[in-house]
């Protein structure tokens, strides 16, 4: 939506083809009784500058809104902690100032960050709080893929979210009246014809476009791209990717006891992570999405294990929602698949953005989809 953003800016007309009933990938806002609640992506910051300014560009400053200050948890053998009784602060106070002399390049999250907090540390608490991040194992990540420093607008909110939830900035791009959406269809198939593109659904419907742009997860992205550049596609398969499943519920206010978190870290748990929105206030609902460990647990034993964490029973779940997403899982090295991606890429009408090239932030995949424009613009020149 992003890329569809750049291209309506200079009049292309463009065509966004969504396999699911709703645009936005993983700004999946579901909104009831005037409640949302995320499944995927929560939050925003005042680093994200090119997001910022789609923001901007969309008229949509005013619905910013502040993420409420709610502490982090941890769970342990089922018993909500604080986060600092998980971790020693002596060790690291006493590993910290490593971080003034390593360098993060070539190295993992592992072996980074378990000389930056300890290595105890590390072991007991800290790889959790990392994996809660991406929703899977992070240890073989590359370091400097994780967290990225970035420059700050001082005049935007620190963090922060819109009133109606994440997905309402692909609302407002969706309704740019030089982008049309399909939604609910799927591409079987992409073929050139005569220096274009020929683009085939699930509902045999064709279109024929100069350029083809791919916003889809990286295998997706690397069996669309089989037939028009298999050296590239090859390539694609080199990136891993791995599915993260997520339970959301929404309970009302007066029946839970449980205290306002932002979210919970779970360490030797079934889940990654838990995030609430209780950084958002609401006079009558709470909301939680779980993000399980993938094919552990049946929806229903899910369903219990969350009552169980709140100390709720299923029948004071107001509504409960589950998706399952294809995330990337990046190794040390990825730098060098984006690199030969991109090279592939220079003479192509293709364009790929997505999670999996420079990180999985919402700032990153914004990042490429502007990048990719400017590509693009370099062939209409």
């Amino acid at each position: 939506m992003s890329l569809a953003y750049y291209c309506a800016g200079i009049n292309m007309k463009v065509l966004v083809i969504e396999k699911n009933d709703t645009l936005g990938g993983s700004f999946t806002t579901e909104r009831t009784d005037n409640y949302w609640l995320e499944l995927g992506a929560h939050t925003m910051y005042n680093s994200y500058s090119n997001l910022i300014e789609i923001i901007e560009g969309c008229g949509m400053t005013n619905d910013i809104i502040k993420r409420k200050k709610v502490p982090y948890k941890a769970l342990k053998d089922e018993k909500v902690c604080s986060v600092l009784s998980q971790f020693s602060i002596l060790e690291l106070l006493i590993s910290l100032p490593s971080l003034f002399r390593i360098k993060k390049d070539n190295q993992t999250v592992e072996s980074y960050y378990s000389k930056i907090v300890g290595r105890k540390n590390y072991n007991k608490f800290f790889q959790y709080m990392f994996n809660a991040v991406p929703s899977q194992p992070t240890n073989d990540f590359p370091a400097n893929i994780l967290f990225k420093k970035r420059k700050r607008r001082k005049d935007i909110l620190k963090s922060f979210t819109f009133r109606e939830g994440v997905r309402s900035i692909i609302e407002v791009i969706s309704d740019l009246p030089e982008i049309d959406a399909l939604c609910g269809n799927a591409v079987t198939s992409v073929t050139r014809k005569n220096g274009s593109f020929l683009v085939t659904l699930n509902k045999k419907q064709y279109f024929e476009s100069e350029f083809f742009a791919l916003a889809t997860p990286v295998n997706i992205t690397a069996y669309l791209t089989e037939k028009l550049n298999p050296d590239l596609s090859q390539l694609l398969t080199r990136i891993n990717h791995v599915k993260t499943d997520s339970v959301g519920v929404i309970i009302k206010k007066e029946l839970l006891e449980f205290k306002e978190v932002a979210g919970i870290i779970g360490i030797d748990t079934n889940f990654y992570s838990v995030v609430s929105r209780d950084v958002v206030e609401d006079e009558n609902h709470r909301g939680f999405v779980f993000h399980f460990k993938p094919g552990i647990l049946e929806d229903q034993a899910k369903i219990d294990y969350v009552c169980r964490v709140l100390g709720i029973s299923e029948k004071d779940v107001v509504q409960s929602f589950f998706t399952q997403n294809t995330v990337p899982s990046f190794k040390v090295g990825h730098e060098s698949i984006t690199e030969e991606i991109d090279k592939m890429l220079q003479n192509e009408k293709i364009l790929i953005t997505g999670n999996f090239i420079s990180g999985m932030a919402i700032e990153d995949c914004v990042s490429r989809s502007k990048a990719e424009f400017n590509r693009l613009q370099n062939f209409r020149k």
